[in-house]
């Protein structure tokens, strides 16, 4: 597995392509989470090893293209992969069973909220493709999830670089946070939205009374 310290050993322009590899890595089963690349390319742009639009537009495009892969090999193979050992592995019957259910109900929010959880993410993008969400439909959300994601994973390398050794020893802790912020969010916004129907329904009744 990539360390740490082998992103910031690196110079140049070879850091952009790196950063970009490592990122798309995941998607063919290497073992390189996504938050030490992108926590590392914080830590080079603070240092001015890297600029941050390139190296935000580079990370970005890593993890849309990655998580496309992972979508497209669900999609090719089809149910098929539900009888490979991997892929029982990856989920169990069960799980499967859950997250399929989300997808046909809420497809949308469901890979919003996987681009946030790695422990179902792949799992989940694969079960997109296997159940032929719309690739449009999909790489919105993706898209969408990971421009949130992606800047909050960089912002902490550049921000706290001093720390980075309890930024990685928490850095699951965080995505967590970032996630329960996120359904807080949602939750909140959809609580409004249920709360203007009601005043709409209520003040219709009561136009047609008057």
């Amino acid at each position: 597995m990539l360390n740490f310290d082998f992103f910031l050993s690196q110079k140049g322009l070879n850091i952009y392509l790196i950063l970009f590899l490592s990122l798309l890595a995941g998607a063919f089963g290497l073992p390189i989470p996504e938050d030490i690349p992108l926590i590392a390319a914080g830590v080079l742009i603070h240092e001015k090893e890297t600029m941050l639009l390139p190296t935000f537009i580079i990370c970005y495009i890593g993890i849309i293209l990655g998580d496309v892969i992972i979508y497209s090999v669900g999609r090719f193979f089809g149910p098929s992969l539900y009888r490979k050992k991997w892929f029982q592995r990856k989920i169990s019957k069960h799980s499967l069973k859950k997250v399929r259910s989300k997808l046909e109900k809420r497809s949308l929010l469901t890979i919003f909220i996987a681009r946030h959880l790695f422990w179902i993410r792949t799992a989940t993008f694969l079960l997109c493709g296997i159940v032929r969400i719309r690739p449009l439909k999909f790489i919105l959300a993706d898209a969408i999830a990971a421009f949130i994601s992606v800047p909050v994973m960089i912002s902490l390398g550049f921000y706290f670089f001093a720390n980075l050794e309890d930024i990685l020893a928490n850095v699951k802790h965080a995505e967590n946070t970032i996630f329960i912020s996120l359904l807080v969010i949602i939750g909140l916004y959809m609580t409004y939205r249920v709360i203007r129907k009601k005043r709409t329904f209520k003040d219709s009744i009561n136009n047609q009374i008057e």
